[in-house]
C-alpha cells in the first residue's frame, strides 16, 4: 500500500478530513493508538552518516513489511559531540513487548549498544497513574 500523504516510511492511509470545518491539508494525522516508543544514543559525529544511512534503511524495511507503522529518525539540532540522535515509532494499536523486540532487531548492528528506551502514551486527555 503507498504512503497516502508522501511519508515514505508510512504505508498507512490518512483518516477522511475532520467533519467540524477544522482546517486540514485534506486529511487527518494517521491513526496512532498505544504506546509510542522514543529511542535515544549518542555517537561520534564522523560515525553519524553512515550510522544514519543503515537505521533509515533498517526502518524503511520495518515499515515495509509492518503496515501502520510509524519510524522517523530524529537529530538533535544543537550540534555536539557526540551527536545525540533519537528513533520514534508508533503504530496503530501501539507498540509492545514483541514490536519493541521486533524493533530492535531490526536496528541492532548499526546503533550503539547504549540506547535510551522511553515510551509514551497519548496524552488523550485520560489520567493514567
Amino acid at each position: 500500500m503507498a504512503p497516502c500523504c508522501g511519508w515514505a516510511t508510512s504505508p498507512t492511509r490518512c483518516l477522511p478530513p475532520n467533519d467540524d470545518g477544522a482546517s486540514t491539508d485534506g486529511h487527518r494525522a494517521h491513526a496512532v493508538t498505544g504506546r509510542a516508543l522514543f529511542v535515544y544514543w549518542r555517537i561520534d559525529a564522523a560515525e553519524l552518516p553512515p550510522t544514519l544511512a543503515a537505521v533509515r534503511a533498517a526502518q524503511a524495511q520495518l515499515a515495509s513489511t509492518w503496515p501502520g507503522l510509524q519510524a522517523r529518525l530524529w537529530q538533535r539540532s544543537d550540534p555536539g559531540v557526540p551527536a545525540t540522535v533519537m528513533e520514534t515509532y508508533a503504530a496503530p494499536g501501539g507498540i509492545d513487548d514483541a514490536a519493541q523486540a521486533r524493533i530492535d532487531a531490526a536496528v541492532a548492528g548499526h546503533v550503539p549498544a547504549q540506547r535510551h528506551v522511553e515510551a509514551f502514551l497519548p496524552a488523550d486527555g485520560e489520567i493514567r497513574g
